[in-house]
């Protein structure tokens, strides 16, 4: 809704002034893991670490954080680890403004 998030790019692009919480889970498969960054505007301002050892595994992380307009949020996989795997359809990413 209100066409923020760029489901291409997977970029939300902050609308208005305000503090915002954002969730997200990842996934992984067994044997492997899955490392995310949340970055604003490139910042590293959240992380969420699923490692499935023994059996398929998935971690929610939230963040709070006030955002200006046009500041951009996003999350990415950290790109120093091996074995990286984050199960289609099983993991989301969602967000809100909590107030002006």
């Amino acid at each position: 809704m209100g066409n923020a998030y760029d489901t291409h790019s997977g970029i939300f692009t902050c609308p208005m002034d305000g503090v915002y919480v954002f969730h997200w889970t990842i996934l992984t498969v067994k044997g492997k893991y899955f490392y995310t960054d949340f970055k604003v505007n490139g910042k590293v301002v959240g992380r969420s670490h699923p490692n499935a050892v023994e059996a398929n595994r998935a971690a929610s992380s939230s963040v709070v954080y006030h955002m200006k307009k046009n500041d951009k949020a996003w999350i990415e996989p950290l790109s120093h680890h091996n074995g990286l795997y984050a199960f289609p359809g099983w993991s989301f990413f969602s967000g809100y403004r909590l107030y002006a």
